[in-house]
């Protein structure tokens, strides 16, 4: 079980620490995992899954601003931040779908310890732990009914994967190319590309802040205020197992104190999405089929460049052949949809400026609440009246 978590880590956050070499890329570029992975069905690993990817998400919208006030000039600089998050209890569950046999009496009986207490005939959906969670329950058959299809008769009881029990998980590190225009403009690039095994794990992000309020006169020149729009779009790939994108759009306001010091806070409303895929060892193939999808063909059916990996799935498929879940039965792909908890955020701040440097650090209230801290700096400045930053 802990390898499963720490690939599920690792492949997410383009890491190549030694374990992946249980897990490799198929020549279709899709990760093909280990038998480990049949405790999970596709629905079931998308909940186990779905607050990784919300600290992925917001981590990847983190520090799109900072001040509002953008000066009238060209410049270039550079960010550098990092971010935390606080993984609530209610991500730290979710609850796993169960095979249609479970709860039905007239096919099986189980029970669970839950809570301190046996429970019978669990069925429909259970509460289990999310990767961020604990330990799991396990559902113990009790009496399966005799004869007919193995798997209606589920001599197996169902073991689930447990979590890393942690509250709080750091977002990848963040750097940003940062470029001024005299429109009080400010655009933000973002890239972080990693190897895993033979594949790259690619992250590119392009997010704008454009002040407003001096098109409305909102405030005067003495108030040291400032509101500007951020929009910012990001996609992230591994190969063909990892497909996201993610955006947001917001209102940030700023007012300064003098002597470089500012307070900040917006508002935004954000989406990550995508697709997940990988493949089981030995998994699924739709040409070792007939037509139904489930009759296996015979081996004289099968060409013979492909007898060794027909006989493979064969032998596999025994190892799974009484497991409850048709779709671990006949060792078909995982996958799913990818979600985030996180719908909007809000944000407060403040930033110190002394010289070409800025430090800033905020914190903000999401399905996770987050903390984020880092540093600007401006290498040189141009186009206006004032000195260039240099």
């Amino acid at each position: 079980m802990k390898k499963i978590i720490q690939l599920l880590i690792g492949i997410t956050f383009a890491s190549t620490l030694s374990f992946t070499a249980k897990a490799e890329f198929n020549k279709d570029g899709v990760l093909e995992v280990p038998g480990d992975f049949n405790l999970f069905t596709s629905k079931n690993l998308q909940g186990y899954t779905k607050p990784l990817f919300t600290t992925i998400g917001q981590g990847a919208q983190s520090n799109l601003f900072t001040v509002a006030s953008y000066d009238e000039s060209y410049s270039i600089g550079m960010d550098f931040s990092l971010s935390s998050t606080l993984i609530p209890g209610s991500q730290q569950v979710y609850d796993a779908v169960l095979p249609a046999a479970f709860g039905d009496t007239n096919r099986m009986d189980n029970a669970a310890y839950l809570n301190g207490k046996i429970v019978r005939n669990v069925g429909g959906t259970i509460e289990q732990p999310t990767i961020y969670g604990g330990a799991s329950n396990a559902i113990y058959v009790v009496a399966p009914v005799k004869g007919g299809d193995p798997a209606d008769s589920i001599y197996k009881t169902i073991a689930f994967n447990e979590g890393t029990n942690i509250t709080t998980m750091a977002s990848l590190p963040a750097f940003q190319l940062v470029f001024g225009l005299p429109t009080r403009t400010e655009l933000r690039f973002r890239y972080l590309g990693a190897p895993v095994d033979d594949q790259m794990y690619s992250h590119l992000a392009i997010s704008a802040n454009q002040q407003l309020d001096h098109w409305m006169d909102l405030f005067d020149e003495s108030d040291n205020m400032a509101l500007a729009l951020n929009v910012s779009y990001q996609f992230m790939t591994l190969a063909k197992t990892i497909d996201m994108n993610s955006w947001a759009v917001g209102l940030h306001f700023s007012k300064g104190f003098g002597d470089g010091l500012s307070v900040y806070g917006g508002l935004q409303v954000e989406d990550l999405s995508g697709t997940f895929n990988m493949v089981r060892q030995n998994g699924y193939n739709a040409d070792y089929y007939e037509v139904d999808g489930k009759t296996l063909k015979s081996a004289s059916a099968i060409p013979k460049e492909q007898q060794l990996n027909y006989q493979a799935h064969v032998a596999a498929r025994k190892d799974v052949e009484t497991n409850p879940f048709e779709e671990v039965r006949y060792l078909k792909p995982l996958t799913f949809d990818i979600e985030s908890f996180t719908s909007w955020r809000f944000t407060v701040g403040g930033a110190y400026e002394y010289g070409i440097m800025e430090l800033h650090l905020d914190m903000g209230y999401a399905s996770q609440m987050f903390l984020n801290g880092g540093i600007r700096l401006r290498f040189k400045e141009w186009g206006n009246s004032s000195a260039s930053a240099e």
